[in-house]
């Protein structure tokens, strides 16, 4: 992760309706991420190996260079996601390294 993208942060409704006070977050990637890699990201967000006391499963995509976390706030992502995001990307890239090495060794073997 290397920060929010303020320019595409979405605006609540703020229509009185169970979460119209809720944004929806683009954080930014130091790469785009594959297929493979959004759908372990989303999968992996849905179901956290440790769930924090503050958890919306469903509200997170990836695509490009980008994790959209949509309906959430600020202070939800300063408290609880950003910790649970991290640990979701750490997992994920240490099943592609592993993937990669099994991989490898299919390909020598």
């Amino acid at each position: 992760m290397t920060g929010i993208d303020a320019q595409h942060i979405g605006n609540p409704r703020n229509d009185g309706t169970p979460g119209a006070r809720l944004y929806s977050v683009p954080i930014t990637l130091s790469r785009a991420v594959t297929t493979h890699e959004a759908d372990a990201l989303r999968r992996h967000w849905d179901r956290p190996a440790v769930i924090p006391e503050c958890h919306r499963p469903g509200i997170m995509r990836a695509a490009g260079s980008r994790v959209v976390l949509d309906g959430t706030t600020f202070e939800e992502i300063k408290r609880y996601h950003a910790a649970t995001l991290r640990r979701v990307i750490d997992l994920v890239n240490a099943e592609n390294a592993d993937r990669s090495t099994d991989l490898d060794a299919q390909l020598l073997g």
